[in-house]
Formats: structure tokens, sequence, C-alpha cells
């Protein structure tokens, strides 16, 4: 319910922001693990979505377009937040998840996506961005269901 809630209210900011925020009609969360914490899961679909407005409001914007798709696999959860802003430049790629680094020159910022790598860390999983072929960013979340999945990922870093 929480995470309903925070996709409507998100909705409802880029509505706001004349942005155009898609929910891809092949998304389906239908079954998220007691074990997922969904405060986690709102840190990081919050953040991501509030990054990905702001980029396509920014100079450089191919169009004011956020899409987010959501995917319930069999051994993973898959959130894709995709953005037409103008893109991460090759020098930035490996700093956006440092803590306090911002493209944005105003104060309180630079927290956001440091706050989701921590959170998909806790949740065990993977987060990655890549240029979107439209123009933009593509990030993409995986987070394990299971917690022997989670054992096995472990298992297979240490190897």
């Amino acid at each position: 319910m929480h995470n309903a809630a925070c996709l409507l209210g998100k909705l409802n900011q880029a509505n706001e922001r004349k942005i155009e925020l898609k929910i891809d009609p092949d998304s389906n969360f239908r079954d998220i693990p007691a074990a997922i914490d969904r405060a986690q899961l709102i840190v990081i679909l919050g953040n991501l979505l509030d990054n990905a407005m702001d980029a396509v409001l920014s100079p450089g914007a191919f169009a004011q377009e956020v899409t987010i798709f959501l995917l319930d696999m069999d051994e993973v959860l898959l959130i894709e937040v995709e953005d037409r802003g103008p893109g991460i430049s090759r020098e930035n790629a490996e700093r956006v998840f440092e803590l306090g680094f911002s493209t944005k020159a105003k104060p309180n910022h630079g927290y956001g996506l440091h706050l989701v790598q921590q959170a998909v860390a806790e949740l065990h999983g993977n987060i990655t961005h890549t240029g979107n072929p439209s123009g933009g960013t593509i990030f993409t979340v995986t987070l394990p269901k299971r917690s022997s999945h989670v054992a096995d990922m472990k298992e297979r870093e240490q190897r």
C-alpha cells in the first residue's frame, strides 16, 4: 500500500511540474516478499523518480518524460526508471552514488542516489545506470526475492 501511495504522490508531483510520468503497461509487482523492507523500496523508488524528474527539467533535456517499469520475476524484483534528461557525463558516471555529489548548483543535494545505493545494498541487490538510446539515463535496480537467493549471490561474490 505504501508503494502505491509513493507512486501516486510522484504522479501528482509530475503532473504539477508538467512532466509525463508513465508506468510501463507491462509492469507487474505482484509478489513482494515480506523480507523486502517496504521503506527501502520507497527510498529507492522515490529518489530515482525525484532525480529523473529533476533531470527532465534541466537544460539539455530531450523531453519532459519519465517512464517506470516494475517487474516481478521468479528470483528478483526489477525496477527501471528511464528519463529523457541530458544524461550523465563520462566524468560524473562513477561519482553519481558518492555522498554529497551533485551536478545541481543548489544546497541540500547529493544525497538521493547515495541513499538509493545504500538501500539496494541492504537488500542485497544491484543498481546500474546506462545511457538511454533516446537520450537521458536508465537506472536499473534488481533485488533478490528470497533469502536463499541472497545467500547464493553472496557465495558467488566471495569466489
